[in-house]
């Protein structure tokens, strides 16, 4: 079901480029909790394997084949993130070497069969399993089950991709019915493999089988170092012989199994071919390359063409695939080490209550290094935590008292504050805010066409970040809030009618172009100017200069309360997410949810209860109704040096608009 180019037009694609940039990187993100050592391996595997398979095509009809999609099969091994992260390295690796789907449908093609497979195919098979009794049995039936309807939700994916961007006259229910037609046939020797593939696995490593780890016996924190520990499961064959063997199998399906494959088009050209759709398909930008078609260049014999083209592109999937695992744990260790470095720094001063069987705990009078148990660095991790936790408790109500008398202080500081000692710091808040709408005020008014002004506005803001000593990266950073508008701005040119200009082969509109320009540069000045406030102004600051600029008294109370709430109700969620965590909960999936609802409910609770201590500790230091927020009244020179930057701005406004 690989999407050539020209199929869905550039828009779409490129929209789809952005929602699977984005679902890899959750996948990234996620594969951080499904790997563990043993697992591992297992992903590069489950990479290189999907390449070997959808390299045989099965005949399904008359003239027709089908190919393994492989998105329920590396969900239910690997875990769903890494299947999905898997399936798309995989169809990277086809689209660059071997000209299989299109460079611009990759996105398409990324979201349609890794991203909608995975999700579908994995949802599928809990629900199965769930009614399912817990046995190896409902674990390969629910496996087949899930890759059978997995298929054709990946074929109602291109519909829908179809629907919004075809290149075709073709109507979309013609699409439909024979998308869904032939994929529903390619579906059933979708889930024979799949459950065929999960039945081997577990019938010689079920350990490394991530939809069967419900079978499994959970590790047991025993509390006297006299209990017997429970004897291992023993597994044949070790994970070296298991990888060894997995790859040879997947040598051989590439290398000399598919030599034997259908050669009859696949569901979707098929379709295509049928219906008109493939009448906009245009040449992929690697139809030279070696290994172009499954092939390899320079060898005549078609099966040594095509066993060397096999061979290299399981070795490059597992190399690729393999690469990012590495990364991804090496990430993952960094990120353990950096978490539990104070814990163990302070190793030495702990006496543990907590053992694994067949394990001794350091104790506290011990002078000699001591290595902790994997119960003993839990323990010790959230202690450490606790211990900051508690220092910080009343951290809130102490905040909001400090408001009440008006004090200043580190409790006024919230984390986008910067401190340093500059003349932007120095100038009173009420002057900032001022001359900060008034240079948002004079760039949005700037005509969109003096693109030289806004570069004068760029250079004025570097000044100010210069003078104010704040990092250029930590602005960067802070520009992240900034996606959505880049990512509305990028579409206008695909989108907006009018007048057409041919950008490096794509016909874009012109008034897009301006609008997405207009977007994008005020968006940025007035971002990077709000960051360079929010950096050298407080918290406190800010609401003494809200009042002073005679905002009403109520809204800046609100406002207040707002901020200080959310601090409270942020610093409850974490403590419950420790709580949750020491007593052994992970979630990530379905079951889950329970959990997290009643989490949900206490949390308003618990909030509501600090709340009403942070009140009470407000009442009982004055607070009658309205805070005393008031502050020094700016003087003269602080409103001309406030005001530079806006006034700067205003002249070069307006000798834009005279030479407009």
């Amino acid at each position: 079901m690989h999407v050539p180019d020209g199929f869905i037009n550039p828009p779409v694609s490129l929209a789809a480029g952005v929602l699977a940039g984005a679902g890899v990187a959750l996948c990234l993100r996620g594969t951080r909790r499904e790997l563990d050592e043993r697992t591992a391996p297992l992903a590069g595997l489950v990479a290189a394997f999907v390449f070997a398979a959808q390299m045989i095509n099965f005949p399904v009809a008359a003239g027709t084949s089908g190919h393994l999609l492989g998105g329920a099969l590396a969900a239910i091994l690997a875990g769903p993130w890494t299947g999905a992260l898997c399936v798309a390295v995989v169809l990277l690796v086809q689209s660059l070497f071997f000209a299989d789907g299109g460079l611009t449908a990759l996105g398409v093609n990324i979201t349609d069969m890794s991203l909608i497979t995975v999700l579908v195919g994995w949802a599928v098979f809990k629900v199965v399993v769930a009614v399912l009794p817990r046995t190896r049995v409902s674990v390969v039936a629910a496996s087949a089950v899930s890759a059978f309807v997995a298929v054709p939700a990946a074929s109602l994916g291109f519909v829908g991709f179809y629907a919004l961007g075809g290149t075709s006259d073709v109507p979309v229910p013609t699409v439909l019915a024979a998308m869904t037609g032939v994929h529903v046939l390619i579906g059933v020797g979708e889930a024979l493999i799949t459950g065929a593939t999960v039945a081997s696995v577990l019938a010689v490593r079920p350990d490394l089988v991530h939809g069967a780890r419900h079978l499994h016996r959970r590790l047991e924190l025993r509390t006297t170092a006299g209990d017997a520990a429970p004897a291992p499961v023993a597994h044949p064959g070790g994970v070296r012989r298991f990888v060894v063997g997995s790859l040879l199998v997947s040598l051989v399906v590439a290398g000399v199994v598919s030599f034997w494959a259908s050669t009859a088009p696949d569901g979707l050209n098929k379709v295509a071919a049928d219906t008109g759709v493939g009448q906009t398909e245009t040449a992929h930008a690697a139809d030279g390359s070696p290994f172009s078609g499954y092939g390899t260049s320079g060898v005549a014999d078609a099966f040594a063409s095509k066993a060397v083209a096999g061979v290299t592109g399981v070795l490059v999937t597992l190399a690729v695939a393999g690469g990012v695992v590495v990364l991804v744990r090496r990430r993952s260790a960094r990120r353990a080490a950096a978490t539990t470095a104070p814990a163990q720094a302070g190793a030495g001063t702990y006496a543990y209550s907590v053992t694994t069987a067949g394990s001794t705990a350091p104790d506290a009078r011990s002078d000699g290094p001591a290595v902790p148990s994997a119960a003993d660095r839990l323990q010790a991790r959230y202690s450490t935590q606790a211990a900051r936790e508690n220092g910080a408790a009343d951290t809130a109500a102490e905040y909001a008292a400090q408001a009440a008398r008006g004090g200043g202080g580190a409790a006024g500081a919230h984390r986008l504050y910067r401190h340093a000692e500059s003349p932007v710091h120095r100038l009173s808040p009420q002057s900032k805010l001022a001359a900060t709408v008034l240079f948002v005020f004079v760039v949005v008014a700037t005509p969109r066409e003096a693109v030289w002004a806004f570069a004068v506005y760029a250079l004025l803001l570097a000044g100010v970040t210069a003078v104010a000593r704040i990092p250029a990266g930590l602005v960067l950073r802070r520009m992240v809030v900034e996606v959505p508008f880049v990512l509305f701005a990028v579409l206008m040119p695909f989108l907006s009618r009018g007048e057409q200009v041919d950008v490096l082969g794509v016909s874009l509109s012109v008034g897009g172009l301006w609008s997405a320009w207009n977007v994008l540069a005020k968006a940025t000045l007035g971002v990077v100017c709000s960051i360079l406030l929010a950096a050298t102004t407080d918290l406190r600051a800010l609401l003494v200069g809200l009042e002073r600029l005679k905002m009403p008294s109520l809204l800046v109370q609100i406002m207040s309360f707002m901020v200080r709430y959310g601090d409270v109700i942020g610093d409850e969620m974490h403590r419950m997410r420790i709580a949750r965590e020491s007593r052994g909960f992970t979630g990530g999936d379905l079951r889950a949810l329970p959990v997290v609802a009643r989490s949900a409910g206490a949390l308003f609770i618990r909030s509501y209860e600090r709340g009403e201590r942070v009140h009470l500790a407000m009442l009982s230091r004055g607070y009658t109704g309205t805070l005393p927020l008031q502050g020094e009244a700016t003087t003269a020179a602080q409103w001309r040096t406030a005001l530079v930057l806006p006034a700067g701005a205003l002249v070069v406004a307006l000798t834009a608009w005279v030479l407009r």
